[in-house]
């Protein structure tokens, strides 16, 4: 049973993250005020739940790119992350890892309190095209 609880918690965590963060108006998620106040460790688990609002937005963003890449008829895995990455304006190489983005993002929400009203999504999206800029 203590086997089946385990597989069970990051699922859990998962759907208790999705309760505790509100929805925006026009469904833009939550602002980057909201995300601050939530890893800043309101919540029990606080860091797991914003490291995975944040890497969810990460995918999210990703796999938009991907389906507009692939839909502009790039179907050859190179092709396509190329041009992802380009539509994206973040060019980050395949050896970034997830802990990376998060403390580039976690950084730059935190030294842009003037912009914490914006949707958390912009300013993510901003902090990985300042950092892993294409060129």
């Amino acid at each position: 049973m203590g086997r089946r609880m385990t597989n069970f918690a990051p699922i859990a965590l998962v759907v208790f993250a999705t309760l505790l963060l509100p929805v925006g108006a026009k469904g833009q998620g939550i602002n980057a005020n909201e995300l601050v106040r939530v890893c800043d460790g309101e919540y029990e688990n606080a860091e797991a739940i914003c490291k995975m609002y944040i890497w969810g937005a990460i995918e999210g963003m990703q796999l938009g790119a991907d389906a507009s890449a692939f839909n502009s008829g790039f179907t050859e895995d190179e092709a396509m992350r190329d041009h992802a990455q380009t539509l994206l304006g973040v060019c980050d190489s395949e050896t970034v890892t997830r802990g990376q983005q998060f403390e580039v993002v976690q950084r730059y929400i935190r030294n842009n309190p003037q912009s914490w009203h914006q949707p958390s999504i912009i300013l993510i999206h901003r902090a990985l095209m300042e950092a892993f800029p294409c060129r």
